[in-house]
């Protein structure tokens, strides 16, 4: 009887869901030819890393002609991986090349050592930790050397907290302690950041400094938190700036004092640690968008914060804004589509709405229309997860989301006829999991042989294929 009182309501939602008028979002007013995009942003970010790298070696690097040329080469491409851009090598070419050069017949300068970590993270944990560990060491041993620091605090930052995070939230006294020196490392390091200005040239820098952070203590983010208020005051930062990182940081911090487990497993203490700081956060972030309306990051983070039931302004109205500021800010649509899901209150009909929606600004030249493609993945894998196939089945079966996606495919392979036979098999996967079986096969039938996968259209929504997307900039969920 449940399940079909469930159908029903469903039935009638999906109803809505088919009607050209109901929509979760309309971005339209947002996507016109003079929208601001996320590559002004992206190309500032990556011409500071590229000064505090590439420029750096060639002033004052430990210079060995062995090397030179390899150093400039690699460490361009971990300027552009730090930034999420498309790097100016293969990624595997340039990770082999980076561990030649930070290997004990490598270059001995501290930035080899840093490119390797660099060019490490998103692969084997395990590698990536010890390429922290002798990051930080190069850098330490390289100050020691001399009578100051040759490099920006900013390039040890990412290993500090990559090794920070390791501990996760250790029981054992001894272990909390090494953490806690590990935070306070990292502390000294992000108030270098502030006091010298080092972001200043890509002030959205400094806040994905404090976007970035894994606190998973309270007692590790405290010291952070204070080194970096005191910091910021001592440094003048611009307040929406100052705003800004500490919103991060708050944000950061309160999942430091809940902790990642479910929710009858966080303390008195951690829930009200837990929302003091988002409250402190949503203050924040109110203080930095009346400042600074232009930073799209603003949104990214107001989302969470308006998830958790703690801001004044909706996840929707963060999302405008975000979007407003950055029209191809994958990290906002990421973000919303994220808290769709039923587990955080939402439902696959709002997500593909969202998806749907996205694909209605004809804005193929971005990679916003693609959201549909995030959302059906998102929407099928969380359908199969859940075993909530029938909900998932009649979400996806519903007209829009058929029309949506054909006009998506459309879409991108006109700009890029090379990606229409990748295509087909993205529909034959819709049909899939939506139930229809038979439409499924028929199209795979009509694809040929070679763009053909029998067992493919399983999975072929978690296969992006390249596009003129896949140019334009490819933007992980990492927050870089």
């Amino acid at each position: 009887m449940r399940t079909a009182i469930t159908t029903v309501m469903l039935v009638m939602t999906l109803t809505t869901l088919s009607s050209p008028v109901a929509t979760a979002l309309d971005l339209k007013p947002y996507a016109g030819a003079a929208a601001p995009l996320m590559a002004a942003g992206d190309n500032q970010r990556l011409a500071l890393w590229r000064s505090l790298t590439v420029a750096a070696y060639a002033a004052k690097g430990s210079k060995d002609p062995r090397f030179d040329e390899d150093m400039a080469r690699v460490l361009a491409a971990a300027a552009a991986h730090c930034v999420g851009t498309t790097l100016p090598m293969a990624r595997d070419e340039a990770l082999t090349l980076a561990r030649r050069l930070a290997g004990p017949d490598g270059s001995s300068d501290p930035l080899a050592k840093w490119a390797h970590f660099q060019l490490c993270r998103g692969g084997d944990q395990r590698a990536v930790l010890e390429a922290a560990s002798e990051a930080v060491w190069a850098f330490e041993e390289d100050a020691k050397a001399g009578k100051a620091p040759r490099y920006a605090s900013l390039l040890v930052v990412y290993p500090l907290n990559e090794l920070l995070d390791s501990w996760g939230r250790t029981p054992n006294p001894e272990q909390r302690e090494k953490a806690l020196r590990q935070a306070n490392k990292l502390a000294a390091a992000i108030s270098a950041v502030i006091r010298n200005g080092e972001c200043d040239p890509a002030p959205g820098s400094l806040i994905r400094v404090a976007r970035n952070l894994d606190l998973n203590h309270q007692d590790f983010g405290e010291p952070i938190v204070a080194a970096t208020e005191a910091a910021l005051a001592e440094a003048k930062t611009d307040p929406w700036l100052g705003a800004a990182m500490m919103a991060a940081l708050r944000i950061n911090h309160a999942w430091a004092w809940r902790g990642s487990g479910y929710s009858n497993t966080v303390t008195a203490e951690g829930w009200e640690g837990f929302k003091s700081n988002l409250a402190e956060a949503d203050r924040q972030l109110g203080e930095a968008y009346r400042l600074h309306p232009q930073e799209p990051l603003l949104g990214v983070m107001g989302i969470k914060v308006a998830n958790a039931g703690t801001s004044q302004a909706t996840v929707k109205e963060w999302l405008q804004r975000s979007v407003a500021a950055g029209f191809d800010c994958m990290e906002a649509y990421a973000s919303a589509r994220n808290f769709q899901l039923p587990r955080w209150g939402g439902s696959y009909v709002a997500m593909l709405a969202l998806g749907c929606d996205c694909v209605d600004t004809g804005r193929f030249d971005t990679p916003v229309p693609w959201n549909l493609i995030n959302c059906l993945t998102d929407v099928i894998d969380d359908g199969h997860g859940a075993e909530n196939l029938d909900e998932m089945r009649l979400a996806l079966a519903a007209p829009r989301v058929g029309a949506a996606l054909e006009t998506c495919l459309a879409g991108y392979a006109k700009l890029d006829p090379s990606a229409a036979g990748s295509h087909g098999m993205l529909r034959v996967a819709y049909l899939w999991h939506a139930g229809k079986t038979a439409e499924a096969r028929s199209e795979l039938q009509k694809l040929p042989a070679d763009k053909r996968d029998a067992a493919g259209h399983r999975s072929a929504l978690r296969r992006r294929p390249r596009t003129t997307v896949e140019t334009h900039r490819r933007r992980s969920r990492s927050g870089r």
